[in-house]
């Protein structure tokens, strides 16, 4: 076995071990004859894959398609690193993930382009559809109508393929089609039945009402689903969560009264929630920004997380939400004060009806606090402000009023 040889072993069992640092030293002394050995660019793909800075990995997806644009073996690996660096990073602002996401696309255009033809392997234009559609679904909702023809034509050529079905189950899940989205992985169960597939299944079902298919769902994956007194499929016993609700998350599933819209459309808060089952569940937080949804209202999160966060000696999971499936038996008007001494709230709040409460958004101490004033949906704005001055009053806590119910 040559140097170089030896050189790429290494470097796949330190990708198949996640260790990318290990994979780039052993490639490292190699690396000028990249466009050279396809074995060499095959595995730097693969290590590309783990980079972080959306710019390096941007002009190295470049510098694939030019040297290897009509190499499958190299331009698969090198779109999936744009794909896996979108799905690392699903929050990231469209500036910073355009660039990337697009990089993916136009390196599997090119290489669609390079091989063409139906005398070609049918299972590299079958990987090369599928990794297009998956690169576009990464650009964004305006380009959905090209990941739907790239996903046809993936599953033309194979119509039995059970994770690209789920893959397109998945664009339409996220895009909030959720009908599209059910029927897609119902297919896909019909040919492998995968954790996966029962979980988006349990996820498309609850945003469309259907607690029955909601819960053979969950039973499938051994979630002890049950249908609530609310008629929807719950699971007793999930810890607290968080989920990142963003400004542009929709509102499914009902009326809703009108809210406040925040003036930046890429804004995003982590909430904590209460599940009801394992991808939906109840607010247990006032939301600092003007977001869809607020304190007890429901949403529906995506069951891949986006990140842990470490709370209380455990990682907690948080995810990212994709709709508000109904508005909660509260709501909010936010407010601000400053408190004699740091437990005064407490004060208050028994000065206050049952129902009503003040949510700080930090841990209160002795002066200035910012919170929302939570009360009964079915109580009158005015009335919960007068029975919060009157409580804040006896307790000599200062507050005022920030702005309307949100």
């Amino acid at each position: 076995m040559t140097d170089r040889a030896a050189a790429v072993s290494r470097a796949l069992a330190h990708l198949g071990q996640d260790d990318a640092a290990g994979a780039f030293k052993a490639l490292e002394p190699h690396l000028d004859l990249l466009a050279e050995d396809v074995d060499l660019a095959r595995v730097w793909a693969g290590v590309v894959g783990h980079l972080s800075d959306p710019t390096t990995l941007t002009t190295e997806i470049g510098r694939f398609a030019e040297a290897w644009g009509a190499e499958p073996r190299v331009m698969l690996p090198a779109v999936h690193a744009a794909v896996r660096w979108c799905r690392r990073f699903p929050l990231a602002r469209r500036a910073v993930r355009d660039p990337v996401a697009r990089a993916g696309a136009e390196a599997a255009r090119r290489c669609l382009h390079a091989v063409g033809g139906a005398t070609h392997d049918p299972d590299v234009r079958h990987g090369l559809h599928l990794a297009l559609a998956e690169a576009l679904v990464e650009v964004g909702p305006a380009v959905d109508d090209d990941a739907l023809t790239a996903f046809e034509l993936a599953l033309q050529t194979r119509p039995d393929d059970a994770k690209g079905w789920l893959a397109l189950a998945r664009l339409h899940t996220r895009r909030g089609r959720f009908e599209k989205g059910r029927d897609a992985t119902r297919h896909a169960l019909s040919i492998e039945h995968s954790p996966a597939g029962h979980w988006n299944l349990a996820l498309c079902a609850t945003a469309l009402g259907d607690a029955a298919e909601a819960q053979a769902a969950w039973l499938a994956v051994d979630h002890e689903a049950i249908i609530n007194r609310e008629g929807e499929a719950a699971v007793a016993g999930l810890e607290p969560v968080e989920v990142y609700l963003a400004a542009d998350t929709p509102r499914v599933g009902g009326d809703f009264a009108q809210r406040v819209e925040s003036g930046d459309p890429h804004a995003v808060e982590s909430v904590w929630v209460r599940p009801i089952s394992p991808c939906h569940g109840r607010l247990v937080s006032a939301t600092r920004l003007a977001l869809p949804a607020d304190f007890d209202d429901v949403i529906l999160w995506d069951g891949t997380p986006v990140d842990f966060r470490h709370a209380d000696g455990k990682d907690v999971p948080r995810f990212r939400a994709l709709a508000v499936l109904r508005e909660g038996r509260a709501t909010t008007l936010r407010v601000r004060g400053r408190l004699p001494f740091p437990k005064a709230l407490i004060k208050v709040h028994q000065g206050l009806p049952e129902g009503c409460f003040v949510h700080p958004f930090a841990q209160p101490g002795k002066g200035p606090f910012e919170g929302k004033l939570v009360y009964p949906r079915a109580l009158d704005a005015e009335a919960a402000w007068r029975q919060l001055c009157t409580a804040a009053a006896e307790a000599e806590v200062q507050v005022e009023r920030v702005e309307a119910a949100s």
